[in-house]
């Protein structure tokens, strides 16, 4: 764990599931790290579902020359994140909107937008791209990380797509209802989107939004298996069967573009080029 890190842990240090949100946090760091790096100082960086804020105050911290802002509704399928936001904004001052992308306005555009497990909990997910078309500088960046639907596994609950989500909601209807129940998360099976990455590539065909699929991410993604316990205990039987398939080293074969449609989950960039 960094310096930074370590000293928002001591900030949230018993509060719920702060083990949990402090290793999203970290694997969030890995994400984004590379393109805030290339940024110039004072450049403009949105977090678009910010969360418990954990994210968002590492990254202000770690990068103090960057101008940051957060957004972050009060949303189904999610317990409040004030108590966090409240401990660290005693010592942090963070810019965080409690408002979704809809309610959300900037005068100036910004270099840099992410989202990281939220693109697929968004209702419309296509208005979002015209946001961010909207909101991005000429050459400024979007990046998202999310699951693919494509890949018939849904990973916040752990189970196989049946035939899409209607079919699988009813299937395992007890599960999803246990799940939601012990997480305090009424709704989240409600808020996913099962968006795909086929779905993502069509929509953005005539925009101005040029899409670059990080098609190496899922072997990181597998080594993230291999050091972070809590993550590989959530991921259950599919932990097992990806680190099974890496010790083939098949997973180099999944680089190949006709392959993309099948990653279980999607790291793209979206360049805004004019």
């Amino acid at each position: 764990m960094g310096e930074v890190l370590r000293a928002i842990h001591d900030r949230v240090d018993g509060l719920p599931k702060s083990k949990i949100l402090l290793g999203e946090a970290a694997f969030g760091v890995d994400i984004i790290g590379p393109y805030l790096g290339v940024l110039p100082a004072g450049a403009r960086v949105l977090e678009v579902g910010s969360g418990p804020g954990i994210l968002l105050a590492h990254l202000m911290q770690s990068h103090t020359s960057l101008d940051f802002t957060g957004i972050e509704p009060v949303g189904a399928g999610f317990a409040t994140s004030e108590l966090f936001i409240e401990r660290l904004a005693d010592r942090i001052s963070m810019r965080l909107e409690r408002c979704g992308y809809q309610q959300f306005s900037s005068s100036q555009p910004f270099d840099l937008i992410f989202l990281i497990n939220v693109f697929e909990h968004l209702p419309d997910w296509r208005d979002f791209l015209s946001f961010a078309e909207r909101n991005l500088k000429i050459g400024g960046r979007c990046v998202i990380f999310c699951p693919n639907y494509g890949f018939p596994y849904e990973s916040h609950f752990g189970l196989p797509i049946i035939g899409g989500k209607r079919l699988t909601g009813k299937v395992f209807r007890g599960k999803i209802e246990k799940h939601e129940s012990e997480r305090n998360a009424a709704g989240l099976w409600d808020s996913l989107n099962f968006v795909t990455w086929g779905q993502l590539r069509a929509a953005l065909v005539g925009s101005k939004l040029n899409p670059e699929f990080d098609s190496a991410f899922l072997e990181r993604m597998v080594s993230r298996l291999q050091t972070d316990p809590e993550f590989r205990r959530r991921q259950g039987s599919i932990a097992f069967a990806a680190r099974m398939v890496a010790s083939t080293g098949l997973l180099s074969a999944l680089r190949w573009k006709q392959l993309w449609r099948y990653h279980p989950y999607m790291h793209v960039a979206l360049t805004r080029t004019c």
